[in-house]
């Protein structure tokens, strides 16, 4: 499947390059249905792809606007981490926070700026940043109010930031 995903990536590269929007929208079409269900050997070319200082942009286009596979969290946020400009992590938090949430998105931030030393500690602080105000709370509810679908009893949403 390798094979498939160099495919893609190329034809977004050159549609991106020659400024073509329609080749541009057909791959990333094309890109999202063969992202929607990733294969163990899917995964292994986007984790790949996500340590990749240019390919990450790619995968990020993949899955700026569908949920993004278990699998693809940690690398996807160590990618928003460790992007050296402060508001490129961005980028990655935001589809993680709507596919997992806020407070999965702090505790991975956590984890891997408590393994990682300074340089990841930076990262935390740049990505955290971005994590707050919850994506609950961008969608209009107010800071730390219970999600409309939260089971009763359970904790408040965390957006207060």
């Amino acid at each position: 499947m390798a094979e498939v995903w160099d495919d893609l990536y190329v034809r977004w590269v050159t549609a991106r390059v020659e400024r073509r929007h329609s080749d541009l929208q057909l791959v990333a079409r094309d890109s999202r249905r063969a992202g929607n269900n990733p294969s163990a050997d899917d995964v292994a070319w986007l984790v790949a792809a996500l340590a990749d200082p240019d390919r990450r942009w790619f995968v990020l286009m993949v899955y700026r606007h569908q949920p993004v596979p278990k699998p693809l969290f940690a690398p996807m946020i160590q990618a928003g981490a460790t992007d050296t400009d402060a508001s490129g992590c961005r980028l990655f938090v935001e589809p993680c926070v709507e596919t997992f949430g806020s407070d999965a998105v702090i505790s991975e931030l956590a984890r891997y700026a408590a393994e990682g030393g300074e340089r990841a500690a930076l990262g935390y602080r740049k990505c955290a940043y971005w994590v707050r105000p919850s994506a609950s709370f961008a969608r209009g509810m107010q800071p730390n109010a219970k999600r409309p679908d939260a089971e009763p009893g359970a904790p408040a949403d965390g957006g207060g930031g």
